[in-house]
């Protein structure tokens, strides 16, 4: 039986070694494919671990956020495909149409209504996130729903009928109360927590005193460019944001 590299998950933790190495396991009919074999590269699949004694000896369950900061953008990239391929396969194994059971397509990522025939396909969930500088600051916020000292930049999803700009513009009113402007498009990743694209933008200070909310805003504040508080760790895409928009100014400067 040929050999794959098998992202094994449970939970958002990953199965690794003391390198931080991908398993090669005998593929399992289970198996989603996250990338064909090619001259230089064997499979690779994605599989939920069922049964934590099945752990192969030298490997762990490490949590996901905490192997972000190891990794090149391409491994993050392929572990968020992973994990987003096994959290849909996982949540659509009946029709949302009829109820009735979907099974997988044989040739491509489909969950298929044994009845109906209503075929469903991988989603994301847009997401923006706004790196908002006042002169010389960063505006950075303390999440509410999570009990840490980090500061992060402002997100919040896409919603129906609105451009990424116009999110940006009522995402930021709505969690600290202030206006924009110069709002421009940077960057974007996969973050699978669970299936979201971050879509990052950079904008400016336009107005307005900063009003939070509070469900979800602990506390928020214009920092200096050298002075922040802790920040995402290194392989997120805030933490690169950060990093873009201050070395941008110290050029511009």
């Amino acid at each position: 039986m040929a050999l794959v590299t098998a992202y094994i998950l449970k939970d958002n933790a990953l199965l690794v070694n003391q390198q931080l190495e991908l398993p090669r396991l005998p593929s399992h009919p289970e198996d989603i494919v996250v990338s064909h074999a090619t001259d230089s590269i064997g499979q690779v699949v994605a599989r939920a671990l069922i049964n934590e004694s099945e752990i192969p000896s030298g490997y762990q369950l490490m949590p996901v956020r905490q192997l972000v900061s190891h990794w090149t953008v391409a491994q993050f990239e392929q572990t968020s495909r992973a994990m987003q391929l096994l959290e849909w396969k996982r949540n659509h194994q009946f029709c949302s149409r009829c109820g009735n059971k979907a099974t997988a397509h044989s040739r491509e990522h489909c969950m298929t209504c044994t009845v109906c025939h209503y075929s469903q396909y991988p989603r994301i969930n847009p997401c923006v996130i706004i790196a908002i500088t006042k002169g010389a600051q960063i505006l950075l916020a303390r999440s509410a729903q999570r009990h840490t000292s980090m500061y992060g930049l402002i997100a919040g999803f896409v919603e129906v009928g609105e451009t990424l700009e116009q999110a940006v513009a009522r995402e930021t009113l709505e969690e600290v109360g202030i206006r924009l402007k110069n709002i421009q498009y940077m960057a974007s990743q996969p973050w699978p927590f669970p299936s979201n694209l971050m879509l990052a933008f950079k904008a400016e200070y336009a107005g307005g005193e900063l009003l939070l909310q509070d469900e979800e805003i602990a506390e928020a504040a214009f920092f200096d460019f050298y002075q922040l508080p802790t920040i995402p760790p290194k392989g997120s895409i805030a933490y690169w944001m950060i990093e873009q928009v201050i070395s941008q100014s110290t050029t511009n400067t």
